[in-house]
């Protein structure tokens, strides 16, 4: 706790007046302090009483003050110095004393008790070993440093919230200190959790909606569920992560109903029991939009008609700006305008919608083109193969050195290497590396092999007799694989079908 220079002066005062009395036997009425006339000292010593884990000749080396300086009583220095030590938050206290005057020398002594400091990663009391190592993670930066109250509250306020964004909103936390090693101010600090239940959604309301219904609202959010007898298949715990997710859906719902600017301008989330939560959410629908006029700029290589009728958007209809990227971007049958023109080898090419202006409620586009030139491949490259020869997985895909580039042949490169059975589907990368100053792009293929072989192993008794069978199937297999010991690990590592 910070103090001001005049609350230090006091007491520097007193203990000062009394040495003074000590060492002269003069009375303590002729002392009084002067502060027209300070009295100036010889600084004859400086030590600091205390210390465990602080060096006393770092502490000298940064307060300023030296043996053999002039100091006045009283004086702004000396108050100097103490607000300088803490504001370095070492100590939790701070005393400056006199030891003694002898001959025009002042003898001063620091008496100080030294902030405890964390001796490593806080430990986690009451909840599961899966928590803490997740909890332990994020609570790294805190490992270290000194106890203070900020650090205690920094926390216990990670860990509230922490739980509260899993839905238990009666999480309690108290830390304490137990000591780390003897004579030294290092501690290990404890954190005892208590989640207490997890709380389950009471009712959602929603208010300031007026084109689309509460119910439909609540249905748009997935994750976000009142506590209903009829919703058997949908959990109604709360979720902070889920919910802020849920909200972006309403907006997003909004827009593909023309309401552009639609937002939640307020939300919040109390208990409304110790096991059961309200949410309250505020929207402001705005009004509706359309497209109007849509213009083409940069293209060369086809005509507006062509493009207009890919994009397959007229003026006049509700303005829906994930139709619109859909159309321009990211449609799952490919007939959108970038495979349209990455279909012919333009892998450089693209397009940016501008909004040129507003013509009462519809919303005028201008697209804007970068064609580039065509690419041809050039490299293709495997990467993660361990089991499969290149040549397996070259065969198989429908990109070829030379060719123009298609993104239909890397998609259809990508189906015929699931159809192989070798790889995880979920690991496949195609990675196109473009090359603009020669006009190529190199096909990186990154695979992940899954195991294919299997040994079964089979027994029974029959006519007083034991009978086993032993069956081993290789899903990829190659005989040109046998002569060469390097693939026997221990079974033999296949290279693909021949």
């Amino acid at each position: 706790m910070q103090r001001t220079r005049q609350t230090w002066l006091l007491p520097l005062l007193i203990i000062v007046l009394h040495a003074l009395q000590a060492d002269a036997q003069t009375p303590v009425d002729s002392l009084k302090p002067n502060y027209i006339n300070p009295t100036q000292y010889e600084v004859g010593g400086i030590d600091f009483v205390g210390l465990k884990r602080h060096k006393k000749d770092v502490l000298l080396s940064i307060i300023g003050l030296r043996v053999g300086d002039k100091v006045e009583v009283p004086s702004e220095k000396l108050a100097d110095i103490i607000d300088y030590l803490w504001k370095q938050n070492l100590f939790s206290d701070i005393k400056l004393n006199v030891d003694s005057i002898v001959e025009g020398k002042i003898y001063l002594a620091f008496q100080v008790e030294e902030i405890a400091y964390q001796a490593g990663p806080v430990k986690l009391n009451g909840i599961s070993r899966a928590e803490a190592n997740k909890l332990s993670t994020k609570l790294k930066p805190y490992a270290t440093g000194t106890i203070s109250q900020q650090h205690i509250l920094s926390i216990t306020t990670l860990i509230t919230n922490y739980y509260k964004d899993k839905g238990y909103y009666n999480v309690f936390v108290s830390t304490r200190q137990l000591p780390a090693k003897v004579d030294t101010n290092m501690v290990q600090l404890v954190a005892d959790i208590t989640t207490g239940p997890r709380v389950k959604i009471n009712s959602i309301d929603i208010v300031g909606n007026r084109a689309v219904a509460d119910t439909k609202l609540r249905r748009v959010m997935k994750d976000t569920k009142e506590r209903r007898w009829f919703n058997i298949f949908k959990t109604s715990k709360y979720n902070a992560e889920a919910y802020t997710k849920d909200k972006q859906r309403i907006i997003d719902y909004y827009n593909q109903l023309g309401h552009r600017d639609a937002e939640v301008v307020k939300d919040s989330v109390y208990l409304f029991s110790p096991k059961r939560l309200n949410i309250s959410i505020t929207i402001d629908e705005h009004k509706v939009y359309y497209y109007g006029n849509i213009t083409w700029v940069g293209n060369t290589k086809y005509s507006t008609d062509t493009l207009n009728r890919v994009l397959g958007i007229k003026p006049g209809e509700v303005y829906d700006k994930s139709k619109l990227n859909e159309a321009l971007y990211m449609n799952a049958a490919g007939n959108d305008i970038t495979s349209l023109y990455m279909d012919n080898g333009y892998l450089f090419f693209n397009v940016t919608p501008v909004e040129t202006g507003l013509n009462g409620d519809s919303i005028n586009l201008e697209m804007h083109i970068y064609e580039g030139k065509p690419a041809t491949i050039g490299g293709i490259s495997i990467k993660g193969n361990t089991r499969t020869q290149d040549h397996v997985i070259l065969r198989e895909v429908y990109t070829k050195p030379g060719q123009l580039f298609k993104r239909s042949d890397i998609i259809l490169s990508q189906q015929a290497l699931i159809r192989l059975g070798y790889f995880n589907p979920e690991a496949l990368q195609v990675n196109p590396i473009p090359n603009p100053a020669n006009g190529t792009v190199d096909i990186e293929y990154v695979v992940e092999e899954k195991p294919t072989d299997q040994i079964q192993l089979s027994g029974g008794i029959a006519a007083g007799k034991i009978v086993g069978t032993l069956s081993l199937v290789m899903n990829n297999f190659s005989f040109k694989s046998i002569g060469k010991k390097d693939r026997w690990q221990p079974l033999l590592l296949a290279m693909g079908s021949e």
